[in-house]
């Protein structure tokens, strides 16, 4: 079974710079202008009346290929009570056959 690499936003922060992930996203959506990547329509889910959740999830055929998975809950009322009012979940995945295959949690 492989491992699972999770990192955090501050992982994140220290293992790439700005200019890494402006190249990123100028690739992926010229690969999304050419009809190369794959973005189904996101998922809406209501929650209980007073919030919902959003699912998207989008792939690359980078290298191995890639998935990405983003869960958002957005609850903005729960502020008044000092809670959160949205939380995230972002799970990124590599062909698990790739000696690179990594998933990462951001949130």
């Amino acid at each position: 079974m492989t491992e699972l690499l999770v990192l955090s936003g501050e992982d994140l922060r220290r293992l790439m710079r700005l200019d890494d992930y402006i190249h990123a996203v100028a690739a992926a959506f010229a690969l999304y202008a050419d009809g190369k990547s794959f973005a189904p329509a996101p998922v809406q889910i209501p929650g209980n009346g007073e919030g919902t959740f959003h699912i998207k999830a989008p792939s690359l055929p980078l290298g191995p290929g890639y998935v990405a998975i983003k869960i958002n809950a957005n609850f903005p009322q729960n502020r008044v009570t000092g809670l959160p009012g949205s939380g995230e979940l972002s799970l990124g995945i590599s062909n698990p056959k790739s000696p690179t295959h990594r998933a990462s949690d951001v949130g």
